[in-house]
């Protein structure tokens, strides 16, 4: 079956030739856009966060552990107060399937990315850092309840997604021909019917966009080394690579779904990166993200903060790009989720849940929902509907919040 992409290719290498203007709508609008939301990334950490460094009462309150997404905060939305499920439970396990699948028997159902992924026809981008380190266990699930892994090698993964990329140059001459009968249709076609010109203007410049910009990028700027894949201290490098192998898929329209996975629940990794080795003395370094989780609430909220700072890179890139009225992050929404609130006692009952993004695509950015203890569940069957897709699976009855949507 010919992708929607390449139907859209093939349309504008032909409209000047037909001009048929029945055709536009379907084959240049993506199915369920109705928020003007263009892609999303679920960005996943594990083993909850201090909840009393993360952040206070009012919206720019942002402690230690969200200190460095504070350029990005009229970007962002909170959830206060937002359960995972039911809140009840204990371990990392069974919430860790129920993160993008809705509850705790929805793994079964299959999880938001993959249904987005499916809905729009598309591959998923799914990266991973680490992810299947000590066995792992992924937080994205087919129908039936089969795990989608990761992929934690960022050389497989760049080659997946850009080894074989090569895009069809659209012919000069048949831009040009394009570009003349757009500009004289506009001064014959009545103001009312204009907008379906300014669509083939929109995707004729996306097609010219990604012909000079999707060729990947210059591996030899990460100093990775294949054997090193597992160890620990190569970990700032691969998510380096992770995020810039995101950004590009994303800038090149591969997919407008991805999931990036650092590490797994109850995390083996040995944080002990330079500048985390400086702040307290109190226990022995290395220490894993599980332990620190419930023996040091100062070493794991900042292992958090350090990876928040490692995600402004990819928010930097996308705050950079210019696309449409404003950036890709204008366009773009990045979810961030974890299987727990509090690594210490294993609550589900104040998920730290929130996204930056989408401020120019119908999101109601710069605010903090009051969740009132109810599932999260209700987020899962918001960003389906910002993206779209009818909610579906384990959040398929859930109530979207409204609060969340502009306009």
């Amino acid at each position: 079956m010919m992708s929607l992409k390449n139907k859209r290719r093939t349309f504008l290498k032909t409209l000047s030739a037909t001009a048929l203007w029945p055709l536009c709508q379907p084959l240049l609008a993506r199915p369920g856009k109705t928020q003007g939301l263009k892609r999303i990334a679920f960005i996943y950490h594990p083993d909850g966060v201090v909840l009393e460094r993360f952040r206070g009462q009012g919206l720019s309150d942002l402690g230690p552990s969200l200190a460095p997404f504070a350029p990005y905060l009229d970007q962002m939305v909170f959830f206060d107060e937002l359960s995972l499920g039911d809140g009840l439970g204990d371990g990392h396990i069974e919430p860790a399937r129920m993160i993008l699948t809705g509850d705790r028997l929805a793994h079964s159902k299959g999880s938001l990315d993959v249904h987005l992924a499916e809905h729009f026809r598309a591959p998923l981008i799914h990266l991973g850092i680490s992810s299947a380190k000590s066995g792992g266990q992924s937080i994205s699930y087919h129908p039936g309840g089969a795990e989608l892994k990761a992929d934690d090698n960022p050389l497989t993964a760049y080659q997946r997604y850009f080894s074989q990329k090569e895009i069809d140059p659209l012919d000069p001459a048949v831009v040009e021909q394009i570009q003349r009968d757009l500009a004289r249709l506009l001064e014959i076609t009545p103001e009312a019917e204009q907008l379906k010109l300014t669509l083939h203007q929109s995707a004729l410049n996306e097609m010219l966009r990604e012909q000079s910009s999707c060729q990947g990028y210059d591996q030899s700027l990460y100093p990775f080394d294949p054997k090193d894949l597992y160890h620990d201290q190569a970990v700032p490098t691969i998510l380096s690579m992770q995020n810039h192998t995101l950004f590009k898929a994303f800038q090149c329209s591969l997919s407008p779904v991805a999931t990036m996975q650092f590490s797994r629940h109850t995390s083996p990794m040995k944080m002990d990166f330079d500048f985390l080795r400086e702040g307290d003395a109190s226990h022995p370094w290395p220490m894993e993200s599980h332990q620190a989780s419930h023996n040091n609430e100062f070493i794991h909220s900042e292992q958090i903060r350090w990876f928040h700072l490692k995600m402004r890179e990819l928010l930097d890139r996308l705050a950079k790009t210019k696309e449409g009225e404003g950036s890709m992050l204008d366009y773009s929404l990045l979810v961030f989720v974890t299987e727990i609130s509090s690594g210490k006692n294993h609550s589900r009952s104040h998920m730290p849940y929130f996204t930056i993004g989408g401020q120019k695509a119908g999101i109601n950015t710069g605010i903090t929902i009051k969740a009132e203890q109810s599932s999260h569940s209700r987020l899962l069957a918001t960003l389906a509907q910002a993206m779209g897709m009818p909610p579906q699976g384990g959040y398929q009855n859930a109530e979207p919040f409204s609060e969340f949507f502009s306009g």
